[in-house]
């Protein structure tokens, strides 16, 4: 794939995701009032559907829409790259250009990941295990209350300021030194915090989240829903602590307590990543003394979420625009296509019975996969005649043309001849 298609296939890749970004923030927008478990579904799912939209439409069989309805780029005129032999490698140039860009975007969220990974890593190395008991008893006991299997789960303390959980494949819990002297309904609501994101599998949307980052690091909107996702985790583990019989005033002390202790550095894996972790306690803070929310979840809602997103990341994979890649002049370093199969057209009764004999005229673009779109007439010879040459046109077959020993999407004239025998 040359850099022209990789910048076609960018474009497109771009408005399709806008497309899915702009929906989760309408549905995001209308669900205000929604529990945060049902959020941040529609979260996870929208960063979900951005990383699996470029394998959709890679691999899914493409439905193709007219060029007057989803056009995405200017056909190149005779003037333009086709015919210029000196503007297509300025073009090829710029093309260039923007595919090192987006690769040197890519690699420094990929670099930011990895700092927050070893970060996360080095903490786990320094922490111990913590083998108290009454610690050990109450994970356990917290953990079959929301559905967890208690082995998979490690407690352990370290040098930190705030507890918090790690590991997609195996999870931990590292709490602070300090944690010892906790009084049971402090021990246990953090508990309850960091055990209901492991339930979540929050570490494993995170990646997915950094990976749906690192994709269209240029994108707005995807750090929106990024850290949008952050934010909806935290309020639905924090919702989880309330919904097990903690009130939410005595939670918001622990959480003030939290924000006293908390330093200004703080893990980019953790769930205080994202904006300041004291602006982040606060809106938690302000979220779990709201009286009028509800602090539950909602199951059908979610799951008519993720079959709402599922189908339109299934129509987005498949919609492919007839425009989805450069259209060529031949000339220059584009070569022509060559015809492979191809059938006579038929006449109408109404034009053998007038006699009618001449050419039809049509400009068409013969696709990089050697099919025939957007025909239109250039020059009629009778209206019946005209449609039945564009049908005739349309299931020809072609060698494509060819870029640089690459097929691409070349405009051609076809001359479609009317003689009676």
């Amino acid at each position: 794939m040359d850099a022209n298609a990789v910048v076609s296939f960018l474009i497109l890749l771009t408005i399709k995701a806008s497309v899915l970004l702009l929906a989760a923030i309408l549905c995001l927008g209308f669900l205000r009032r929604a529990t945060a478990s049902t959020r941040h579904v529609i979260c996870v799912l929208t960063m979900c559907g951005v990383v699996l939209l470029p394998l959709l439409m890679l691999t899914m069989p493409s439905w193709r829409v007219g060029a007057d309805l989803f056009r995405l780029v200017e056909i190149s005129s005779a003037q333009g790259r086709g015919s210029s032999v000196g503007g297509a490698a300025m073009a090829s140039r710029w093309e260039s250009a923007v595919v090192l860009l987006w690769l040197a975007g890519m690699a420094i969220c990929f670099l930011r990941a990895a700092a927050g990974w070893l970060l996360v890593r080095r903490e786990q190395r320094r922490s111990l295990p913590f083998e108290d008991q009454v610690w050990q008893r109450d994970v356990a006991l917290l953990a079959e209350q929301l559905r967890l299997n208690p082995l998979r789960v490690s407690l352990r303390r370290g040098r930190v300021n705030s507890s918090f959980a790690c590991g997609a494949l195996h999870p931990m819990i590292i709490v602070p030194d300090a944690a010892v002297d906790w009084d049971l309904f402090h021990r246990r609501a953090v508990l309850l915090h960091e055990l209901a994101h492991i339930r979540r599998c929050d570490s494993l949307s995170q990646y997915v989240s950094q990976l749906a980052c690192a994709l269209l690091w240029f994108h707005p909107l995807v750090w929106m829903i990024a850290a949008r996702l952050d934010r909806e985790q935290e309020l639905s583990c924090d919702d989880a602590v309330l919904m097990s019989g903690v009130t939410p005033a005595s939670y918001a002390g622990i959480l003030l307590e939290t924000a006293r202790e908390l330093p200004s550095p703080f893990l980019s894996a953790c769930g205080f990543a994202g904006k300041s972790p004291f602006t982040r306690i606060r809106a938690r803070f302000a979220h779990v003394l709201d009286s009028r929310r509800d602090h539950g979840t909602d199951p059908k809602l979610a799951k008519c979420s993720g079959i709402v997103f599922a189908s339109l990341l299934l129509l987005l994979g498949s919609v492919m625009p007839m425009y989805a890649q450069k259209v060529y002049k031949i000339g220059g370093d584009v070569s022509a296509p060559k015809l492979l199969a191809h059938s006579e057209p038929s006449y109408t009764d109404d034009a053998k019975n007038k006699g009618i004999q001449g050419t039809v005229l049509l400009s068409v673009i013969v696709g990089a996969d050697g099919r025939v779109g957007d025909a239109h007439v250039e020059r009629s010879l009778e209206p019946g005649l005209d449609g039945n040459a564009v049908h005739t046109v349309e299931e020809w077959r072609f060698e494509p043309g060819r870029r640089k020993g690459s097929p691409v999407d070349v405009r051609a004239n076809i001359e479609v001849n009317f003689r009676l025998k």
